[in-house]
């Protein structure tokens, strides 16, 4: 798709879109019409959304326990050296990453 066609394709969907509002005379009310229809519209895909999202943490909380026991299985295995330098290492990130604080 060419630039020229993109500014031509949004000015055609505006063009839809005030034509399909032109009934309401306020712009306000217009884009507060246009917002609930929008909502309305895309309604089904929030709720599949949020259904699949409740269906997965479903599933991590039965893994929860299972990871922690694999966790702590692995850990026990580490050396000391090598735990430290995972240690270090996370220090390191967690300066440079601006939402995480350094907690001793």
């Amino acid at each position: 798709m060419l630039v020229s066609q993109i500014g031509s394709w949004t000015a055609d969907m505006w063009g839809a879109v005030i034509g399909l509002f032109s009934f309401i005379s306020s712009w306000g009310w217009m884009i507060i019409v246009f917002t609930v229809c929008l909502k309305l519209i895309l309604s089904p895909l929030d709720f599949w959304q949020r259904k699949v999202s409740r269906e997965s943490m479903k599933k991590q909380a039965v893994l929860q326990p299972e990871l922690a026991k694999i966790q702590k299985i692995m850990t026990d295995k580490l050396p000391p050296e090598r735990g430290a330098g995972i240690k270090s290492w996370m220090r390191i990130s967690m300066l440079f990453n601006p939402k995480t604080q350094i907690r001793n």
